[in-house]
């Protein structure tokens, strides 16, 4: 007999088949194999290049710009105490693990 291709797209398979017309398809069990269409179609979106230019968008007289809103915030942020990043964050696995040393204390 001829060898036989599984049509299916993430399969491929090449066998030759023990019997005439084989019921699946012996890699992906698929029972359609021998069908033009295995499986249902997938719908290849077709993404249309979109060109991305950058507008300008008016301001209000009276709203401040970007470089205003950040020396402002920097102003105000001066008079902040700085953060207290010296505090030892708690580790939960050298937690466990005294736990279960203690408990294998208490057992022995």
């Amino acid at each position: 007999m001829d060898p036989i291709t599984c049509p299916h797209p993430n399969c491929r398979n090449e066998w030759v088949p023990r019997k005439a017309n084989p019921k699946k398809c012996p890699r992906c069990m698929n029972p359609l194999w021998s069908s033009p269409n295995p499986k249902r179609k997938t719908i290849k979106r077709q993404v249309q290049a979109v060109e991305f230019k950058p507008t300008e968008v008016p301001m209000a007289d009276d709203e401040p710009s970007f470089k205003e809103e950040m020396t402002a915030i920097r102003e105000w942020a001066k008079d902040l105490p700085p953060l207290d990043v010296s505090t030892p964050r708690k580790d939960p696995l050298a937690e466990r693990k005294a736990r279960v040393e203690s408990l294998l204390a208490g057992l022995i």
